[in-house]
């Protein structure tokens, strides 16, 4: 990039002596001539001394600190999804391929032997009908681990008691919620609950050391407030994140690409508070 730069001096007149007249940019030339506006504010300022510009540099710090872990934890995300696709691979081959070959070999015996062995064609189907139910509940698990079917099926509510309910019994940690029964949101809203409710909890399964959680989920006008809240270990919000731990920057994320915000409270010894807000179009759905 060519070292040169200019100012926009076609900013607001002078408003007197020693008075600023903010809105002028710094603006470079690149090697091929092209200019392009460079985000450093500046300022005229005229003296008795004479007519000079300053220059007010912006702290970069905490946007590329944030710059740096949105790159860190899409690159693991990116590898955390590639893990994902092995996993779903080696269920399909190892679950469902490696039944439905059983099955194949099993029917072409039953069709060879039915006529002249009655008795084990019988027995043979009746294994056969055990590998089905088998492997019908493996499919509907692999379908489960990809896709919530209980938010299809029954709606975000139920859903989330049932997530509740078996945290609770997966981890033993008593689990609170607090919902309206007639609450409804349409796509992406109602996965993105959820998903944050699931995200939630595995944290604190995790990490928090907790034996009491309370999920807060309540619909004010245009938005969605969630809370959720554990009497756990805590942790120092200021220390910086290990490169591998995704679960936080993930409720972010899932925050922001809605338009909402999300905050973290905590301290050891004291538990963690998350409050997270998602406004809500007139319609629920997106603009």
């Amino acid at each position: 990039m060519d070292n040169r730069i200019q100012t926009d001096l076609r900013s607001r007149p002078l408003m007197g002596i020693g008075t600023p007249a903010v809105g002028g940019h710094l603006y470079g030339l690149r090697s091929i001539g092209e200019e392009f506006q460079m985000d450093v504010p500046v300022s005229r300022l005229r003296t008795a001394d004479g007519k000079f510009f300053t220059i007010r540099p912006p702290d970069v710090t905490e946007r590329d600190r944030v710059q740096e872990e949105r790159n860190a934890f899409a690159m693991a995300a990116n590898a955390i999804l590639e893990e994902e696709k092995a996993r779903v691979a080696r269920e399909l081959h190892d679950d469902l391929a490696q039944s439905l070959t059983a099955l194949k070999m099993d029917t072409i015996w039953v069709r060879d032997n039915a006529a002249i062995a009655p008795e084990a064609a019988v027995a043979k189907l009746t294994n056969m009908l055990e590998t089905l139910d088998r492997t019908i509940g493996a499919t509907r698990r692999i379908a489960a681990d990809l896709r919530p079917l209980l938010l299809d099926d029954l709606g975000l509510v139920p859903a989330i008691e049932w997530l509740v309910g078996n945290f609770t019994q997966r981890c033993g940690v008593a689990c609170k919620l607090s919902v309206d029964e007639e609450l409804e949101l349409q796509e992406p809203y109602a996965t993105a609950v959820f998903r944050i409710v699931q995200e939630s909890l595995a944290n604190v399964a995790k990490h928090a050391g907790a034996s009491e959680v309370a999920v807060v989920i309540d619909k004010v006008p245009r938005a969605v407030m969630l809370t959720v809240r554990d009497n756990g270990c805590g942790f120092v919000t200021a220390v910086p994140r290990k490169p591998q731990s995704l679960g936080l920057m993930g409720l972010r994320e899932r925050a922001q690409l809605l338009g909402g915000s999300i905050a973290i409270n905590s301290a050891l010894g004291h538990g963690t508070l998350v409050e997270m807000y998602i406004p809500l179009p007139q319609s629920g759905v997106p603009e």
